[in-house]
């Protein structure tokens, strides 16, 4: 009640708009903190990622059960000898335990196994239906092209990706010159993209 209370009177005192306090949200009602996580995801005892933290705080009440990672978060899926294959970044990432969902937020950078990047302010990734999905900005960067759009979704590997509203460079065969080259597109249609 006290806390109410401190929160309410600084709330009408103050005409600016009251900003989220990672640090508040983290202290409050966990009932789990781990620092220095390094974390091994094994299947039939071989490691298949890594998830790296600064801090692991986890809520076990309410709706909004979750584990909450506020400072800098890295899942890193490697291969049978411990080399990296794929990895995600991002400065705050959150799992809500009830939906099966991870959300990662702030400067999240996805590098799938055949090298593609995806750049995101936030992607929200649903394990059960094992796709990814932002409304939000996501630049993606290959070998072929260079695409912007908003409306993304992918698979769970990233190695098919759908978005709308998109502009960028892909690269093109000019059959008359017989030579390769960027050339800028702009889609009002879907651009997917399927990797065999």
């Amino acid at each position: 009640m006290l806390f109410l209370f401190v929160f309410i009177f600084v709330a009408c005192n103050n005409s600016k708009p009251p900003i989220a306090d990672k640090t508040a949200e983290a202290q409050e009602g966990y009932s789990m903190y781990t620092t220095h996580v390094n974390l091994a995801v094994s299947d039939s005892g071989v490691t298949q990622y890594r998830i790296i933290a600064q801090d692991w705080y986890i809520y076990n009440n309410g709706e909004n059960a979750r584990w909450y990672f506020p400072h800098k978060f890295k899942a890193i899926e490697v291969d049978s000898v411990n080399r990296t294959k794929a990895s995600l970044v991002a400065d705050t990432a959150y799992y809500y335990t009830r939906k099966s969902q991870w959300h990662f937020i702030g400067h999240v950078k996805v590098e799938n196994t055949v090298g593609d990047t995806f750049l995101a302010k936030h992607l929200i990734w649903d394990s059960e239906t094992r796709l990814v999905s932002s409304e939000d900005s996501v630049t993606v960067i290959s070998n072929e092209r260079n695409l912007t759009g908003t409306s993304f979704r992918a698979s769970q590997d990233f190695s098919w990706y759908v978005f709308l509203n998109n502009r960028g460079s892909a690269v093109v065969n000019d059959n008359d010159a017989g030579d390769t080259q960027h050339s800028p597109i702009t889609h009002t249609e879907p651009v997917k993209n399927t990797q065999q």
